[in-house]
C-alpha cells in the first residue's frame, strides 16, 4: 500500500523514480545517480532523501502524505543529513544557467567568459544588465588580497534560485521575462574543477552580500560544511516566517577565472521535453539530459 502511494506520489509529479525496483532520482548532489540509475536506497530512506534535497516534489496541501512521510523539524532534517554524509568533493555539482540558444556554442568552446577569445558573438543574455555591470568592478576580499567578481565566471550549488524567479518574471534590469523552457542548466562536477589547474574561490552566499565570506583552493576540502546546503535546497527564500538570511546563503557561488572546455560538462537540466528535444538536435546525447520541472518556477 505505502509502495502504491508512493508511485502514485512519483507518477503526478511526471518524475521517473522508480525503474525495475531501482530508484532513479534527480538532485543537485547526486547527478551521477540520476545518470545511472544504479541507486537501490531502501524505501523509507528514499522518502528522506528526498523530502530533504527535494521538498518541491511534494504537495504540501497533502495532509495524508504530510503526516505520514514529512520530516518533523529542522533538527530531524539536520540529523538525517549528517547521518546520509552526502556532500563530499565527489558528489557536489555546479549549475551554470543559460538561454538554451547559447548551447551549440558552449558545446564547442565550453563555458567562456565574456572577455575570452572565444566568447560567443551572438550570446543571448537572460541576466540582470545592473547586476552584470556593478559585478564588473565590484571588489571582494579573499585572505590577503582582493579579487573582482566580474573577472569569473560565477555558478550555483544548485537549482531554482532567486535569480532564476526575475528571469522568468522579468523585472529590474533583465531584458525581458524568459519562458522556463528557454533557460537550461550546463551541470559541471566540483571535482573536476578542483583537481585542475584553474584559479577558483567560492563564497558561503551572494557574493555582492557584505556578509558573504569568501574562500580560496585551500578550504576546497572544507567546503561541504561551509555550504548551507538547506538553504541551497530550500524551496522558499523569501515571505513570512522565512529567515531573513537565507536567501543570500542559498545564493552561495563557486567563480572560476578561465573558460572551461567543453570536457567539464557532464550534463544539461531542462524544464520540458519540448527543450530536451531542442537539446537533442544540438548533438546532445539524450542520456545527459534531464528534464526536471521542478528546478524552475
Amino acid at each position: 500500500m505505502v509502495d502504491q502511494f508512493y508511485r502514485a506520489k512519483v507518477e503526478k509529479m511526471s518524475l521517473k523514480f522508480i525503474i525495475d525496483n531501482k530508484f532513479d532520482y534527480f538532485c543537485s548532489v547526486n547527478w551521477d545517480k540520476c545518470m545511472d540509475g544504479k541507486s537501490q536506497t531502501p524505501q523509507d530512506e528514499r522518502i528522506k532523501i528526498l523530502q530533504l534535497l527535494m521538498p518541491e516534489v511534494f504537495d504540501e496541501d497533502d495532509d495524508q502524505f504530510q503526516n505520514r512521510y514529512c520530516l518533523a523539524n529542522e533538527r530531524e532534517r539536520d540529523r538525517i543529513y549528517d547521518d546520509m554524509k552526502m556532500m563530499t568533493i565527489d558528489n557536489i555539482f555546479l549549475y551554470r544557467m543559460t538561454h538554451i540558444e547559447n548551447i551549440p556554442h558552449i558545446l564547442r568552446y565550453g563555458i567562456v567568459h565574456h572577455s575570452s577569445p572565444n566568447r560567443n558573438p551572438n550570446f543571448v543574455s537572460i541576466g540582470d544588465r545592473s547586476l552584470i555591470d556593478f559585478r564588473s568592478t565590484k571588489t571582494v576580499n579573499v585572505a590577503d588580497h582582493g579579487l573582482v567578481l566580474g573577472d569569473f565566471i560565477p555558478f550555483y550549488f544548485g537549482v531554482r534560485m532567486p535569480m532564476l524567479y526575475v528571469i522568468q518574471r522579468g523585472g529590474n534590469y533583465v531584458e525581458k521575462a524568459r519562458k522556463a523552457e528557454e533557460i537550461v542548466y550546463v551541470v559541471v562536477p566540483l571535482k573536476m574543477i578542483a583537481e585542475s589547474n584553474l584559479l577558483f574561490y567560492f563564497s558561503n552566499g551572494h557574493a555582492t552580500d557584505s556578509l558573504t565570506t569568501f574562500y580560496d583552493r585551500t578550504s576546497i576540502v572544507d567546503l561541504p560544511s561551509i555550504i548551507d546546503w538547506n538553504a541551497v535546497k530550500s524551496k522558499y527564500w523569501s515571505g513570512d516566517g522565512i529567515e531573513t538570511d537565507i536567501k543570500r546563503r542559498k545564493q552561495a557561488e563557486f567563480l572560476v577565472k578561465q573558460d572551461l572546455s567543453p570536457d567539464f560538462i557532464v550534463g544539461f537540466v531542462c524544464y520540458n521535453e519540448k527543450a530536451k528535444n531542442q537539446l537533442i538536435t544540438y548533438g546532445i546525447d539524450g542520456q545527459r539530459i534531464k528534464v526536471f520541472p521542478n528546478a524552475y518556477y
